[in-house]
């Protein structure tokens, strides 16, 4: 889910949901030139609402980017950290489909893209 004008209110939102998933370490605001990415691992076969509102079946991701680098490269990095830090314990046999990255703003889904990175992944991408 990548994140601009919409950010203090779904920080806020996780602050008061997400207790013990280190909220307190992100950034209270976003400088103009940065963009914030939530990975919200969710349930296989999860009809993606259009309002963005995802029930995580474990710790989010989280990342804020200079918007510089780009949404692909940001999710990447923020799939790879999770990946690594993460999902090792509460996952030892993970599997994974494509990654789905959301653009939110007013509250609404905006946009929605798959991003395979050329890779192969043992189960199918999310369709609409």
């Amino acid at each position: 889910m990548r994140v601009g004008d919409d950010y203090r209110r779904l920080r806020a939102h996780w602050a008061r949901r997400a207790r013990g998933w280190g909220v307190g370490a992100w950034p209270e605001q976003l400088g103009p030139d940065e963009f914030a990415l939530f990975l919200v691992p969710v349930e296989l076969g999860l009809h993606l609402p259009s309002s963005g509102r995802l029930k995580p079946i474990c710790m989010p991701g989280f990342g804020h980017f200079a918007t510089s680098l780009g949404d692909e490269a940001a999710l990447a990095i923020c799939a790879t950290v999770w990946l690594e830090t993460v999902a090792p314990d509460l996952f030892p046999a993970l599997a994974l489909a494509p990654p789905v990255l959301e653009h939110i703003s007013g509250g609404k889904v905006t946009s929605r893209s798959i991003h395979m990175y050329g890779a192969d992944y043992p189960l199918p991408a999310w369709s609409a």
